[in-house]
């Protein structure tokens, strides 16, 4: 059955449906079960052929951007998940733009207005009518406090948050009608992809989160005095309007300013690579958007952030199991990057382990010959990544998050210093935070840890075992064993039975017709269709015979050759 439609979104699916025949990509329709939102005229055209010149990658673009900001924003987001999107896809999505035409200042001042309660000249000293940036979200303004401080204001789009929750509202009832009704969608759990998504795009549109982000990378920041977080006007800040310090500054992709200023873009790229990992391995909360527009060096060298709306969360026993991967991959050991990854829980019960290790060590024999100075750390990553989404395996989103957020940073490292290496500088890192976890204080720490989990387990066993004997009395456990191996030989024995009530059927079929003949004077029309019945089934019989032959010849073929 089709995945059921809440009716005030029908014209949003008549808009997608039209948006992905036109683009050439009418193949997808009844698989996300959109064909009946179609007018007669697109779906007569739903199976034509797409542009011959243009791939599919390109057509999956430019669509994303034609249904926009929700799906523009879900491209970018895939674009950083080698683990679920084939590479050639994702170098097409990095290309889609959140730059869009800015809404005009009337709309952006009724929402200020709106949400700090006043006219905008009370609140602000002056505010710039002409945006700094327009995205597809909101749109930041310069402005001047009162006090005299310069800021600048992140306001959301009038109707944009209407507009994505009826677009993230379809993308988790699509994903369940392609998880129930295809076998890929069941294997790639993809409704727990599309709940991730409406979560991560959820926190984008709730700036006080943002604000938080800000404070606390702040926080663990604060003795750092050549990195820095800008301040946050809370008196100016709600869910929809955020007010931050303004930085100004050289961003990192400005190679020619930086050059110009006398920057050592070298030192830059090691303290960007430094502060991340600080983030990851040491804070364990981190900046999930370093593109170099994001990042910028200030007048007095030291680094500044911008943009909190992703963030990324790792717990000390992710950070374990982070670093341990990070070690294996520079290591190239095919057999501790296995460990790594099912302790991070990418590998189910079915998974065959075999075949992961014999792909990674095929993978890691490409990097045998190169030295940690020309190690790549992001083609490392990338290879493993695929390897995942090949086996339809699951990596957990915030060690993907770190994983692809490492990628980026080794892109916006090399902008910066063509010799740049990504893996020389973090490796001690790494192997410092592995060396620390051997240390007698961490060493007592994860098992003062263990113990509790221990005794909370002990001091729930006897209620646990109290209810399970408390059940078997009542007789309410039920205990059920699935042989394995039986598989090929249950298909034989249904196929079997199939053909014997098939049998069974035809000849009483025959027989029941044949006395109908005999007993009765029919007419004449009714003779020529009995007889046709007959020759019917005797062809059927004899097709069946033959097919139980070939199958007894094959087994004793087989048997001979046993």
């Amino acid at each position: 059955m089709p995945a059921p439609i809440r009716y005030k979104h029908l014209a949003r699916y008549r808009e997608i449906a039209s948006v992905l025949v036109d683009e050439g990509l009418g193949y997808l329709i009844d698989e996300l079960g959109l064909s009946r939102f179609l007018p007669g005229g697109k779906r007569a055209r739903m199976r034509h052929a797409a542009e011959p010149r243009v791939s599919p990658e390109v057509r999956v673009r430019r669509a994303l951007e034609r249904l926009g900001p929700t799906f523009v924003k879900i491209g970018q987001i895939l674009s950083t998940r080698p683990d679920v999107v084939p590479e050639s896809y994702i170098a097409e999505l990095r290309k889609l733009q959140d730059e869009v035409p800015p809404v005009t200042f009337e709309l952006i001042r009724g929402v200020i207005e709106s949400e700090l309660d006043g006219p905008v000249e009370e609140i602000f000293a002056s505010l710039d009518p002409v945006p700094l940036a327009a995205a597809s979200i909101g749109q930041v303004h310069a402005a001047v406090l009162h006090s005299g401080e310069e800021v600048v204001v992140k306001v959301q789009r009038p109707d944009i948050r209407t507009r994505i929750d009826t677009d993230l509202d379809i993308l988790v009832t699509q994903a369940r009608f392609v998880e129930r009704n295809s076998t890929w969608g069941a294997q790639m759990d993809v409704v727990a992809y599309a709940e991730e998504l409406r979560g991560i795009l959820h926190g984008e549109l709730d700036y006080v989160l943002e604000g938080r982000n800000a404070e606390r990378f702040a926080e663990d920041f604060a003795d750092a005095g050549d990195v820095r977080f800008p301040t946050v006007h809370w008196d100016f800040t709600t869910q929809r309007v955020i007010t931050l310090e303004r930085f100004r500054g050289i961003k990192l992709d400005e190679i020619e300013a930086l050059d110009a200023a006398g920057y050592d873009r070298e030192e830059l790229a090691a303290r960007g690579v430094h502060t991340y990992l600080n983030m990851v391995f040491i804070d364990g909360f981190f900046h999930a958007d370093p593109h170099p527009g994001n990042i910028f060096v200030l007048p007095d060298g030291a680094i500044g952030f911008t943009d909190f709306g992703r963030v990324g969360i790792i717990s000390e026993v992710m950070n374990e199991r982070l670093s341990d991967l990070f070690i294996a991959l520079v290591d190239r050991d095919d057999g501790e990057t296995l460990e790594a990854l099912i302790a991070m829980g990418v590998a189910s019960d079915s998974t065959d382990e075999r075949i992961i290790r014999a792909e990674l060590s095929r993978m890691f024999a490409q990097y045998y010959d190169v030295g940690i100075g020309q190690l790549k750390f992001g083609d490392v990553i990338r290879s493993v990544m695929h390897s995942i989404r090949v086996h339809r395996l699951r990596l957990p989103a915030e060690y993907a998050l770190a994983l692809a957020t490492f990628i980026v940073l080794e892109g916006v490292g090399l902008q910066l210093d063509p010799k740049f290496n990504l893996v020389r500088i973090a490796t001690p890192f790494a192997r410092r935070i592995v060396r620390e976890r051997l240390s007698p204080s961490s060493v007592a720490r994860r098992f003062g840890r263990s113990v509790r989990g221990a005794s909370r387990l002990l001091s729930e066993l006897p209620d646990g075992v109290n209810r399970l004997v408390r059940r078997a009395n009542k007789g309410e456990l039920e205990f059920g064993i699935r042989p394995l191996g039986l598989d090929d030989y249950m298909a034989e024995l249904r196929d079997l039975v199939n053909r014997v009530a098939f049998s069974i059927i035809i000849g009483s079929f025959v027989v029941g017709l044949s006395l109908l003949l005999r007993e009765f004077a029919l007419p004449r029309w009714f003779m020529v269709l009995a007889g046709l019945a007959l020759l019917s089934a005797a062809i059927v019989g004899i097709w069946l015979f033959m097919a139980l032959f070939f199958t007894m010849l094959k087994a004793v073929r087989k048997s001979w050759r046993g």
